[in-house]
């Protein structure tokens, strides 16, 4: 079970670190790991959306988060 839980953390934590950028115009859609010189713009020509991670800081921390709570042996005898 420890192994497959740090397998599992692991594959989590390097999604988080492959840093897929997706474009919010449903018309577009746009995945890629390259961010423009303009910020959050989209890269595709004629494209007005935004780019936003595929799997966020705050994903993997909830994620993480719950790994934790899950095997919390202390936390689950007090309740």
């Amino acid at each position: 079970l420890q192994a497959q839980l740090t397998v599992a953390v692991r594959r989590h934590i390097m999604r988080y670190y492959n840093m897929v950028l997706v474009c919010d115009d449903g018309a577009c859609r746009t995945r890629t790991r390259v961010m423009g010189v303009h910020g959050k713009r989209c890269l595709v020509a004629g494209c007005r959306g935004q780019v936003w991670p595929e799997y966020s800081d705050s994903m993997l921390f909830t994620q993480l988060l719950y790994y934790s709570r899950l095997f919390d042996v202390d936390r689950a005898k007090e309740q």
